[in-house]
Parts: structure tokens; sequence; C-alpha cells
């Protein structure tokens, strides 16, 4: 393996201190050595987060500090990190999940052996608040451009690494409040680069069992809408963030809203039984769809992505319909 240069970037907001302890020392301990670590501080009133990765600065020098004046948001913090990197490759961390050891290694392996592939990114291991295993995503790396773009086969963001050519068209991430990464991988994808999965899993990812019914609700209704837009002109414009960022707003209802929080509830506890008991996994998943609209939504949506994909694809050949704009 060549000795190659990575940034890995990873943006800090209110982690508890032992998730980002853990996240930090994953990155530091991988067998990939030849990296620098950008840790940009979103939440730069908090003096404890300050001394938190101040102490981590003094144990190993590969690690950059970078602070917001004010909290910006994932979007702004990311794009900042992105215009000091010296890597080759770049890859996403996020504060509360593990790195396996050799994920940097497999993935750098990976791309330099696939030169038409600009991003991938790895399978994961569910773990819960206690950090125990709940269960496994895995994502094949064999899909159509088409699959990716509708959602059928998802690219995790903790898991991504991708070239720094892809910034020379990209730019960066566009300033949306959430699912930031599901419009980085559409414009990629539109613009003719090779995304893939490494299937083995690289990372666990931490699961939670009480979720932010706002932010969890927009994020749903922004992929949504990015997924409906892709096809469209009016996706690569300027104008389409600033109309998308005026549009989604979370719902006015607190029924509704407790009803997703109760609904994401079931939904983790599912997940941790899938391992262990399969009848009380089904009855909680079916809990957890029919609590929440936007679960069914969810649901419908990827019926109709399975069902746009099987009458597309055999009108699609070579991804011509892609535009190829590098």
């Amino acid at each position: 393996m060549r000795n190659l240069l990575v940034s890995v970037i990873m943006s800090v907001f209110n982690e508890s201190r032992e998730y980002l302890d853990l996240s930090i020392e994953s990155i530091l301990e991988q067998s990939f050595k030849d990296f620098e670590f950008i840790i940009i501080n979103d939440n730069p009133r908090c003096h404890e987060l300050d001394d938190v990765l101040s102490h981590w600065k003094k144990k190993d020098p590969r690690i950059i500090i970078l602070k917001n004046t004010e909290n910006r948001g994932l979007a702004y913090s990311l794009n900042e990190a992105l215009k000091i990197c010296r890597g080759v490759y770049i890859a996403r961390m996020d504060a509360d999940d593990i790195s396996l050891p050799q994920r940097l290694e497999k993935q750098v392996n990976f791309l330099d052996k696939n030169t038409n592939i600009f991003l991938c990114g790895t399978g994961v291991i569910l773990i819960n608040e206690d950090g125990q295993e709940i269960g496994r995503v895995i994502h094949s790396g064999r899909g159509h451009p088409l699959e990716y773009l509708l959602g059928k086969i998802t690219i995790l963001h903790p898991t991504w690494m991708f070239r720094k050519q892809l910034l020379d068209r990209l730019i960066g991430y566009r300033n949306i409040k959430y699912a930031q990464d599901v419009d980085f991988l559409c414009r990629a994808i539109i613009s003719g680069y090779g995304v893939s999965n490494i299937e083995e899993p690289l990372l666990k990812y931490r699961v939670y069992k009480m979720k932010n019914p706002d932010k969890d609700i927009i994020q749903f209704k922004i992929s949504r809408e990015i997924r409906k837009s892709v096809f469209s002109k009016r996706f690569i414009e300027d104008d389409f963030v600033i109309n998308l960022n005026k549009k989604i707003k979370p719902p006015s209802s607190r029924f509704i809203k407790k009803c997703h929080l109760l609904s994401s509830f079931f939904h983790s506890v599912a997940l941790e039984l899938r391992l262990k008991n399969k009848k009380h996994f089904i009855i909680f998943y079916i809990l957890s769809m029919v609590l929440s609209p936007y679960k069914w939504q969810y649901f419908i949506d990827k019926l109709l992505i399975q069902l746009k994909f099987l009458l597309s694809k055999n009108k699609i050949k070579n991804s011509s319909w892609i535009k190829i704009q590098r």
C-alpha cells in the first residue's frame, strides 16, 4: 500500500464526552497512519468541549482544530474543513460513531484499485446507546447509479471516503439544514461520478431511542424532496436550495410530533430485538409504522422506488441518462 495522505473531517456539537472520546480514539488507532484529522467545534460557547479537543490535540499532532464563531450547522462546518484539506482522499466521521481499526486502510485500497469510483461507503454495525450491537446494515456495492439516486441503495454519510477531485466539480456541501449528504451524493451521480459501497461493516453506527422529532421529520421531508427533484434542471440551481429551506417546515401539530417520537422509540426497540426475538421485533416494528404518518410515507416511497426502478432500468443502458459534466 502506497503512502498517501487522507483527510478525516468531523464536526462536533453536543455529543457526550464518552462518545466523543471513543470516536476520536477510533480514528487515531487506525492501521492506516498517514492522515490528518480535522475537527470542527460547532459549539463555541461550550468551554468543556474546548478542553476535550485541546486534550486530544496535545496527544496527537495529526489533529487540527477549527472553531466556528457561532453554531453554524453541519454543512457550513464541513465546508470549513474541506477548505484546508490536504488529503488525496477525504473521509467523513461522526462524533458519536466508532470506526473499526482497518476502515481507512480498506477504503484507501478500494479507491486505489477502482479508479472509476469517486466516493465509497461501507457497511455498518448498529449499536445502541450502551455500545451493544443491535444489528447490521449491509448494502450492495454493485448497484446501478439509478438505485443510489432513488435511495434504493444508500451510502451512510459517516462511512464516506471520496476523492478530493469531487470538490472541483461539486465545490462542497450546499447550505441545506439536513440531508446534506443526500444532496451531495445525488449531485455527484448526475455529474457522472461513480459511487459504491464496501459491503464489509467498517463503522459502528450509533442508534438512539429518543430522537428530536422536528429534526427527524424535516430530514425525511428534505431527502424526499431532493429525490423527487433530482432529474429536473432546477435541482442543480442555487434557487433550489433557497426554496427548499423555505418550503420544508416541521409539523405544527404537537400530537403528530409525539406520535413520531413514540414511533422512533418503538423502531429503536425493534432493532434491538431483531437479533434476540423475531416475534417481538415484528410487533414493535409494526407499532413504529402505525404510529407515524411519516413512517407510512417512507414505506410507500420505498415500494414506489422499487417499482420505478424496475420500470426504468430496462430503458436505461450504460447509464447514458447521467449528465457527464466532468
